[in-house]
């Protein structure tokens, strides 16, 4: 069992810090488009037509599985800084004991 303590980590950082978990993850699924659309972009650029067409839908599709994980990770985090805030205040609230 060593590696469950790796797993219990990882969840955890989804929890506590959503935004980084989930920019990290976007920014892993983002690597592959980005590396597929410079050369797409310079045979378009270059000869006028993207003979690689399956190539570009590819890479715009995992584009678009890659950004809806940043934003996720941004409401997450928001939400998470919220919920902090409101059990600071709540803590604030209580009287201390005389």
């Amino acid at each position: 069992m060593t590696g469950s303590g790796s797993w219990a980590r990882s969840g955890l950082s989804g929890i506590e810090w959503p935004l980084s978990f989930y920019a990290a993850l976007a920014g892993m699924l983002a690597v592959f488009p980005v590396s597929f659309a410079g050369p797409i972009s310079l045979t378009r650029f270059g000869i006028g037509r993207v003979p690689r067409f399956p190539n570009r839908l590819l890479s715009t599709d995992r584009m678009i599985l890659a950004a809806p994980g940043a934003i996720a990770g941004l409401l997450l985090d928001t939400a998470t800084r919220g919920w902090c805030e409101t059990r600071f205040l709540a803590g604030l609230a209580q009287r201390t004991p005389e």
